[in-house]
């Protein structure tokens, strides 16, 4: 055979046992890829009002800073009720542990625990759980007061992939001091929103179907495409940055 994966290849064994190793992971590979395509179809049918998420994020453009910040953690937790909701485990009672005194009772929680089981990356675990911190300052706050400068860069460079990967795309350059300006934390928000939006459609089928996330990306259906797009035409309007 001799064509291996780069780890197969590193192993320490013969080339007989590599070979079996190979074609196991071949043909792994090919009935997850024909059930990441059921889901693709699957996904299609999974309810989202794609409307009043764009109208959500369309207010966190238009807010002032500490209004992005206290509406970004809400519908970001609501993304994860729905995703947990979606969970279709066997026996698994869903609404008792999202309830009040369950272990997914709150936003904190919620959102460890999905990063745990993989519905969520560790990009956006750092994102929000830096965004969360934010929101209490200003929630438990005797007066009412915007996220620091200071709160702005630690939240952005906490989890910066997102704008580098714009960039990329874009052929934009966004440096300090346009990197950590509120509307550059705005743009965070609403492309990490977008992000966990389609995880919350797409992370429970790919769970429930055994494959990874990253396999229905290759393909990616209507609902993907249709959020992103929101994301990606609000975030272009809040940079406002010159071309290369």
């Amino acid at each position: 055979m001799q064509d291996w994966d780069p780890d197969i290849a590193e192993l320490d064994l013969d080339d007989f046992e590599k070979n079996g190793l190979q074609q196991y992971r071949n043909y792994t590979r090919a009935f997850q890829r024909k059930r990441a395509e059921r889901i693709g179809e699957d996904a299609d049918l999974v309810e989202f009002d794609l409307a009043t998420f764009e109208t959500d994020l369309e207010a966190i453009a238009s807010s002032g800073a500490s209004g992005a910040v206290l509406s970004g953690i809400a519908i970001a937790d609501d993304l994860l009720l729905d995703m947990f909701k979606r969970e279709k485990r066997e026996r698994l009672q869903v609404d008792s542990l999202l309830g009040p005194l369950g272990p997914l009772g709150d936003f904190n929680k919620r959102l460890k625990v999905a990063a745990l089981v993989s519905l969520i990356d560790a990009d956006d675990l750092v994102f929000f759980d830096e965004l969360r911190k934010i929101r209490n300052g200003i929630a438990h706050s005797r007066r009412p007061h915007s996220p620091s400068s200071a709160q702005i860069e630690q939240l952005i460079e906490a989890a910066p992939h997102w704008l580098e990967a714009f960039e990329t795309d874009e052929s934009l350059v966004v440096e300090n001091p346009e990197r950590h300006t509120e509307a550059i934390l705005k743009a965070s928000i609403v492309m990490h929103l977008s992000k966990l939006a389609w995880r919350s459609i797409l992370g429970p089928l790919a769970q429930e179907a055994q494959v990874p996330i990253s396999m229905l990306l290759e393909k990616p259906p209507p609902i993907f495409k249709q959020i992103s797009k929101v994301g990606g035409v609000i975030t272009r309007r809040l940079l406002k940055i010159r071309p290369r």
